[in-house]
């Protein structure tokens, strides 16, 4: 008979509170030597503070601290701080969410590391430097040793994120706790961290806690998951129980909400917030089998099976799609003819100096000999992984960066790409940034935000009429008049994302270029945004361009994709057949990268893309492809037009071999 070793960690009605409300409410789980708990949910719900609270890293916000969190026969809430910060970043290390800040961009790497290293192995001189040099090799970065001397700006996202590993592992940790570590990062750098991590847990035998709201994630790395929502559990499963039936509404909603799966289903409302003073199960504003006693009654668990609990006033009731939720795919085939944008031949290059004093030395070409259309209420979709030169390529078309050769044709006007826009141009293509944060201006309330662009281009100069707009329009995006007076920060990320997507439409565009505006959201609130956009096209006509390096997401919602790889365009064509069988190896990449519902973890692609400072010579994709030789590495591939009429640059496309 096998005896169960007892668990690593365990957690014990932990609850935590503010004045303001329950953050965390009475959360029971475990985690066990080699295995992964994953918990799932949106923004919101309570799953960065419960990995806080591991750590007893918690903001001074937090005034009520209840329940347990077991460690080797401590509780971790009654430790002293001494102990704790022996055991923070040793026993139990922690990988952070943001990559980009999580390091000092004035340090090294290997000051970074070798910090860690001396506080928890005590290691000085060489077999310091050793050491550190050790966990960059393990965490599969090339010359270590070199890139010691790198600083955080010299490295992509996807090394920094290894680096945030190696320092998580420089303590040799029992216990891994990993916040949405692929959630910044493009599918198949994502994929390439998870293999990572998996391998790295098989070595060490560590528990692993990891925290995402990407069901295709949790798919490949759990043994148990448990669904977060608004602090609390409501389902909790070993992994194979839960993607084979998953019962409670919340999660199922999750599941009808993914791209990939068909039906880009968005669940109403947000999730409430811990001021928010509700009675009975706290999802049952959003859940459309709720009646009465979910109103009133907080549900208990109901145990279906050894393991699989939900808290649910009826685990019987089958899940449906309510007749409510709109189920059509926006990729819709397109009857436009019309075509309002074309770009011919669009090349951005940038000077590289020595020093800002010096003349520039070369040039580095982002984006390279570039042609595309977009016609009226057509949706073209541009995908590649991040430095491929996508959003180089939208600013270029908005003038917001300056290319160096080209034309643009805006309504059958063609103009020279160099020269700067006139307002006129300007009020007919509009952009939707990534960072919704970061492009509100935080000292200007939202109606401000939304007047600047009239203003400045003088599209609407008379008061009333501004106002009667700015009335439709902040109600055409789902929002009340109210939130006129409000300002950036008392908003969620998908709710600054509607204001965002609000401010570009303000002048009246006929064109939209979306970057990213998806990436950084929940699945559900993914959802919302795309279906906001797709309702919009179709009232105002728009030709929306969009931006993603999410190959089933541009599936969904694009008539066309384009596909970019190092500042060119490597296939083109209907986004139903790409999607169905990719003709480059590099699109094929990009789909065998994604998380699906399987247990496989998916394939990571080989290598990170070429510099645009040193291209490789022949095709830029030839040193990542499995099908290169030497007719690939000689010579670019010049575009090819296939029998079904996308076009593709390859010696050698995939879909007739």
């Amino acid at each position: 008979m096998t005896i169960q070793q007892p668990p690593l960690l365990r957690i014990e009605q932990l609850t935590l509170a503010t004045d303001q409300g329950v953050l965390v409410n009475r959360l029971d789980f475990s985690i066990r030597h080699g295995e992964t708990f994953v918990l799932l949910g949106e923004s919101g719900s309570g799953k960065s503070m419960t990995a806080l609270a591991i750590l007893r890293l918690l903001p001074i916000s937090i005034q009520a601290i209840h329940g347990a969190i077991h460690w080797h026969g401590e509780n971790l809430l009654a430790l002293p701080e001494s102990r704790m910060r022996q055991l923070r970043g040793g026993a139990i290390g922690m990988i952070f969410q943001e990559a980009l800040t999580g390091l000092n961009p004035v340090l090294t790497l290997g000051e970074q590391i070798m910090e860690a290293l001396r506080l928890h192995r005590k290691l000085r001189g060489q077999p310091l430097r050793e050491a550190a040099s050790e966990l960059l090799h393990a965490v599969g970065i090339a010359e270590p040793q070199r890139r010691l001397q790198d600083y955080p700006l010299h490295v992509s996202g996807g090394m920094k994120q290894r680096v945030m590993i190696a320092m998580a592992l420089a303590g040799n940790p029992q216990l891994l706790i990993a916040d949405e570590p692929t959630t910044a990062l493009d599918v198949t750098v994502q994929a390439q961290v998870l293999n990572l991590l998996c391998e790295i847990q098989r070595q060490r035998n560590m528990g692993m806690l990891l925290i995402t709201h990407d069901i295709g994630v949790a798919a490949a790395m759990a043994n148990h998951i448990g669904v977060l929502y608004a602090g609390e559990l409501m389902e909790i499963a070993p992994r194979d129980r839960f993607f084979q039936q998953a019962t409670h509404p919340y999660s199922q909603k999750l599941f009808a909400a993914l791209p990939q799966y068909g039906q880009l289903l968005s669940i109403p409302g947000q999730v409430p917030t811990p001021e928010e003073k509700t009675t009975g199960c706290r999802f049952s504003s959003r859940c459309h089998l709720a009646d009465d006693i979910c109103r009133r009654q907080t549900p208990d668990w109901t145990w279906l099976a050894a393991g699989h609990g939900i808290r649910c006033h009826h685990p019987d009731l089958n899940f449906s799609v309510h007749p409510a939720f709109d189920t059509t795919l926006f990729a819709t085939p397109s009857t436009a003819t019309t075509q309002q944008l074309t770009v011919k031949n669009l090349t951005v290059r940038f000077p590289v100096r020595a020093s800002g004093w010096w003349p520039a030395t070369q040039y580095i070409t982002v984006v390279d000999d570039i042609n595309l259309t977009l016609a009226q209420r057509e949706t073209l979709a541009l995908v590649g992984e991040s430095g491929c030169g996508k959003t180089t390529l939208g600013k270029a078309i908005l003038h917001l960066v300056s290319p160096s050769s080209g034309h643009i044709e805006l309504d059958g006007k063609t103009y020279d790409a160099r020269q700067p826009w006139s307002n006129s141009q300007r009020t007919q293509i509009q952009m939707v940034f990534q960072d919704p944060f970061a492009s509100l201006n935080p000292r200007h309330t939202i109606r401000q935000i939304l007047e600047e662009g009239m203003l400045a281009l003088n599209t609407m100069p008379n008061d009333a009429s501004r106002r009667d707009w700015l009335k439709t329009l902040i109600q055409r995006i789902g929002l009340p008049e109210q939130v006129l007076a409000r300002y950036p920060h008392e908003f969620s990320g998908g709710q600054r994302q509607r204001i965002a997507i609000a401010r570009a439409l303000a002048v009246k565009p006929k064109l939209l270029i979306c970057d990213e505006p998806t990436s950084a959201l929940d699945v559900s609130v993914q959802a919302q945004i795309i279906r906001l956009l797709r309702d919009i096209q179709q009232d105002m006509g728009l030709g929306l361009l969009f931006i993603t390096h999410n190959l089933p997401l541009a599936q969904q919602i694009a008539h066309r994709t384009a596909v970019m790889y190092l500042g060119r365009i490597v296939e083109s064509g209907d986004s139903q057949r790409i999607a169905r069988q990719p003709a480059h190896p590099y699109t094929q990449a990009l789909l065998s990268a994604i998380p699906d519902l399987s247990r496989h973890l998916p394939d990571g692609l080989a290598g990170e893309a070429a510099s645009v400072l040193h291209p490789p010579t022949g095709c830029h994709f030839h040193p990542r492809c499995a099908h290169a030789d030497t007719l690939c590495q000689t010579r670019y591939p010049e575009p090819r037009e296939l029998p079904d009429g996308r076009f593709v640059r390859c010696h050698h496309p995939l879909h007739n071999s």
